[in-house]
């Protein structure tokens, strides 16, 4: 049966995640780790747009790109809160989780044979998702002496003429580290330099206790390189809910926005009105 699967299947490893989640299921005596979900509940506002959306018969397709009400929404947010300025018609995307945003952005850009940064230790779908697109991922490790913070000239070393993206999480999953502001400027400048492209996946953004979260994509000029991902998962403990966002250049975003048609026709109805109460 195995040469019945596609080259692209086979290429996906098992994921030792979601094993170890089929073990612990059943276990309520276990503390767990292995997941970014929040320990509290979604807030009772955010319910009750969700449950008012339903009962009002909101519940049909809605536009691939999202609801522009919530798009709006998230432009207001991205510019009061990251300083970041969007047109919400067209460099915002809504996708289905910070994962969807990630595998769009991924399958949109990435040919057979482009290699693709990540910094290890990672957050396992980053690879998965190169694997699956016939990209290859190169990992640069960090280290823990080092605050797990990326070297720029390290990185320098490992961009070859295929190398086409560096996926950047700060604050990041699994470390905690938040890379500093001048860090992730110079990864920016060797991005023009090198004519790279950034993920950058600021999803626990909300998540910092020692200092201020930094978006790159504040540098407007940088606009065109920088693909930014975020999710209401975290912050509004909407893990379930599948609502992300992403913000970039128009012909990124709507290159991605196909993708994302193809992949799901569009995002949950209720839960988008609910991610606007939020």
């Amino acid at each position: 049966m195995e040469d019945k699967f596609s080259e692209r299947t086979r290429r996906l490893l098992p994921s030792k995640f979601a094993e170890v989640r089929r073990l612990v299921m059943e276990r309520t005596d276990i503390i767990r780790l292995e997941l970014g979900e929040p320990d509290f509940d979604t807030p009772r506002h955010i319910k009750e747009a969700a449950i008012q959306a339903i009962n009002e018969g909101f519940t049909h397709y809605t536009p691939t790109e999202g609801l522009l009400e919530l798009r709006e929404a998230v432009a207001r947010k991205l510019k009061r809160e990251n300083r970041i300025e969007a047109d919400p018609e067209t460099e915002v995307l809504v996708t289905d989780g910070g994962l969807g945003a990630i595998y769009a952005a991924i399958q949109s850009l990435v040919n057979p044979g482009d290699e693709v940064l990540v910094f290890d230790p990672a957050w396992p779908r980053y690879l998965q998702n190169v694997l699956l697109v016939g990209g290859v991922p190169k990992r640069i490790f960090l280290e823990e002496k080092d605050g797990f913070v990326p070297d720029v000239d390290e990185i320098k070393k490992h961009v070859t003429k295929k190398t086409k993206l560096i996926i950047l999480n700060t604050p990041n999953n699994p470390t905690g580290a938040v890379v500093p502001k001048n860090v992730i400027e110079e990864i920016g400048d060797l991005a023009v330099e090198r004519d790279l492209i950034l993920i950058l996946d600021e999803v626990y953004e909300r998540i910092v206790y020692e200092t201020k979260h930094f978006s790159l994509a504040t540098h407007s000029d940088l606009k065109d390189r920088i693909i930014t991902v975020f999710s209401l998962s975290k912050t509004y403990a909407m893990t379930g809910w599948r609502i992300g966002y992403a913000v970039s250049h128009a012909n990124i975003i709507e290159a991605m926005g196909k993708i994302g048609g193809y992949a799901n026709a569009c995002r949950t109805s209720f839960a988008q009105k609910a991610a606007i109460a939020a």
